[in-house]
């Protein structure tokens, strides 16, 4: 009960992240568009192109989105990648209890099958001929119950392999979008620190303001990430971060990207799938690789002589243009590798919906465990004998007073059967003594008789 509760919760308020970042998104868009047209997002041209490693071609690139746009649309990423993960643990949950009670059905089964097949082999091991019509019939009904039972075992069995199979891609899944959460956050933090080093006027010449800089392409019909692009936007991504913190320049760039398809390539191709999420995570986790460019910039300048002659103003414009550098790699990597791989809307109104579903069904099972809890309450109040009647009168007081008052009236029976039995054996010797001082008064007589007639 408590963990549907805390599912539940989760649920609404990932439900409430998604609503709320998707506003936040349109509004940074609609202050710098100034007109109602929709959030760009990925083609399902500029996705094939991105998991395929065809975005070379500068005309396949996301549009010139602003500064915090694309940092909004990270942000959203983030929210939506964690919402995801979450809604594949409901998903790997409820098919693990599936698989459970497949495994269940099997080992019931199982034994039914065992003896089906030995009464089988035991029919047809004597002649049928010799057996009748009787015994050919009961051999032909326990083959066709085996055949029955084992076609629905084997269903049972195709179907538990089937969910261990969804569970095992599921489980994939996860991994690489937890992946991928963690770089895009990466990203977000190498934008943020990016945009507060750099001065605000830079930023404002740099970045696009009216609607003519910005082409909204069409939204994206693509199905939510899976396995097959979750793993070219980790590798590509890795490669994104480690050129912004280098300092590259768009040379440096390109060739990192062109390093970062053939890595996705072999992923694709199942050679190098680990390497190619450890050398992200190694690039990505190399925040202090951006030291060396700048060391090189100030040393180059104090051996020219102009850092000696620099003002503070020169200085603080020097590395506010080596930040906007790096931000300017920053956004081209978000264009050419980030943003075909981003989620677009019909992949956040898909993530709203199974959101939705969940929180449905986390409402419905606790519904039920509800109804479970008063019911098994209601019985523990009548077992603490909270309401006596209901328990000891019928239960307890009347079985014990019912059995005393058969063993009294056994007792009882057994006292008359004793008194009876004395009566009787005192009438049939009563009986005998009647019959002996009769018996005694006869012999009497017969003797005075005798004695009579002998003295006459």
């Amino acid at each position: 009960h408590f963990l549907l509760d805390t599912r539940g919760r989760q649920a609404r308020a990932h439900m409430s992240e998604l609503v709320k970042a998707r506003v936040a998104v349109q509004r940074v868009w609609q202050e710098h568009s100034g007109g109602a047209a929709p959030v760009p997002s990925p083609t399902p041209k500029q996705r094939q192109l991105a998991g395929g490693g065809g975005g070379e071609n500068e005309a396949n690139w996301g549009p010139d989105l602003p500064t915090p746009l694309m940092l909004e649309m990270l942000r959203r990423e983030s929210l939506m990648a964690r919402a995801k993960v979450h809604l594949l643990a409901f998903e790997q949950i409820i098919h693990d209890r599936a698989s459970k009670a497949l495994q269940a059905q099997l080992s019931q089964g199982q034994p039914e099958f065992e003896r089906l097949k030995r009464e089988v082999e035991a029919r047809g091991g004597g002649s049928g001929r010799r057996g009748g019509d009787g015994q050919i019939n009961g051999q032909l009904e326990a083959q066709t119950a085996l055949r029955e039972l084992g076609a629905r075992l084997q269903s049972v069995h195709d179907h538990k392999q089937q969910c261990d199979l969804e569970m095992a891609k599921r489980e994939k899944e996860v991994k690489l979008l937890l992946g991928w959460r963690g770089t895009v956050d990466q990203l977000v933090e190498r934008f943020q620190e990016a945009i507060a080093r750099a001065k605000p006027t830079t930023m404002s010449r740099a970045e696009p303001t009216t609607a003519s800089r910005t082409e909204p392409t069409t939204m994206s019909r693509a199905e939510p990430m899976t396995v097959s692009d979750a793993e070219p936007a980790a590798g590509a991504a890795a490669g994104v971060v480690a050129g912004a913190a280098a300092g590259a320049t768009a040379d440096a760039a390109a060739g990192a990207a062109v390093g970062s398809a053939s890595r996705i390539e072999e992923v694709g191709s199942g050679r190098a799938g680990s390497a190619v999420r450890a050398d992200g995570a190694a690039e990505v986790l190399a925040p202090e690789a951006a030291a060396p460019h700048v060391r090189s910039l100030e040393e180059g300048g104090g051996n020219s002589g102009v850092a000696a002659a620099a003002s503070a103003e020169d200085i603080a414009s020097a590395a506010a243009a080596e930040h906007m550098a790096l931000l300017d790699d920053l956004r081209r990597a978000f264009r050419k590798e980030i943003f075909s791989q981003l989620y677009g809307d019909a992949d956040d109104r898909a993530l709203f919906e199974g959101l939705k579903a969940e929180v449905r069904t986390t409402d419905q099972r606790l519904e039920h465990s509800c109804v479970v809890l008063q019911h098994l309450e209601a019985h523990l109040l009548n077992c603490a004998c909270d309401d006596p009647g209901t328990i000891i009168g019928p239960q307890l007081a009347l079985p014990l007073l019912q059995e005393r008052l058969d063993s009294a009236a056994l007792e009882y029976a057994a006292e008359r059967a004793k008194l009876a039995g004395c009566e009787v054996m005192n009438m049939e010797a009563a009986q005998a003594a009647r019959e002996a001082a009769e018996r005694e008064r006869k012999l009497k007589a017969k003797q005075s008789k005798k004695d009579k007639a002998r003295c006459e």
